[in-house]
């Protein structure tokens, strides 16, 4: 395996030029309005500055997932995915940063910014391994429509191995999704969820049972088995609370 450096993840494709002291001057004012957000979600959220090639922002809660402080994380940048994301994985990273880059500047400059990408990789802290979501979608673009600040956010993941890459669009009746072995993307349909698939989810997530479900929306207790059946073969999950997490993390709920 090639060896990888910070200097990996930095392209043609994400490089960023002429941002001034001045367009620094209102990122206090982002950093304090990004504190208030994280109080209100269990996601670890930091911001990558393409520009200065590091984090802006990195919140607390990536104690949980690595045991390193925020300011450590923060000063560490790109090296975290070198000290916390095993080797084999890298390469995949790499891969995703040039593929999503690629697909994402043939986006017209004006809908750059509803752009969403995601896809899953593991943290290692100490013996144990992380499968996290993690999501990236523009912050602040350049007149050109280069990402110079990017709101990035990781959660535990839904699936059980790496990878999962979706470029998805604020609105967009589709989506782009990432083959890993011949580096093409395709288009695929998104994802609705039944509104009776959505009322079995929110309520087995509210701890109701079957019986119990069955009652609230005036369906058979075979219906609701039959409604997470199909609902789990969807999503490719196997329990209710994965279904939860990947209904939570794609949006559909």
């Amino acid at each position: 395996m090639r060896s990888i450096d910070v200097d990996s993840f930095f392209t043609e494709d994400n490089s960023v030029q002429g941002i001034t002291d001045e367009d620094y001057k209102g990122v206090d004012q982002l950093i304090q309005d990004m504190d208030s957000f994280v109080r209100t979600t269990y996601k670890s959220v930091y911001i990558i500055d393409y520009f200065r090639q590091g984090f802006l922002y990195v919140s607390d809660k990536f104690m949980r997932l690595c045991g390193e402080s925020a300011e450590n994380i923060k000063k560490f940048g790109y090296d975290l995915y070198i000290k916390y994301v095993p080797k084999e994985e890298l390469e995949m990273l790499l891969e995703i940063n040039r593929k999503g880059f690629a697909l994402f500047n043939r986006v017209p400059v004006a809908e750059r910014c509803n752009c969403v990408i995601s896809y899953d990789f593991h943290i290692v802290h100490g013996r144990h391994k992380t499968l996290i979501h993690h999501q990236l979608t523009p912050l602040r673009l350049t007149p050109e429509g280069r990402i110079w600040l990017a709101l990035c956010t990781m959660a535990p993941s839904a699936r059980k191995e790496p990878g999962h890459v979706m470029m998805r669009y604020k609105g967009g009746k589709t989506y782009h999704e990432l083959d890993l072995g011949s580096g093409m993307w395709a288009e695929k349909e998104e994802m609705a969820l039944s509104e009776d698939e959505r009322k079995v989810l929110l309520l087995s997530a509210q701890g109701f049972n079957m019986d119990e479900i069955s009652g609230k929306i005036c369906k058979s207790v075979n219906s609701i088995k039959n409604y997470k059946r199909r609902l789990f073969e969807r999503v490719g999950v196997c329990s209710i609370s994965e279904a939860l997490s990947y209904a939570t993390n794609y949006g559909l709920i």
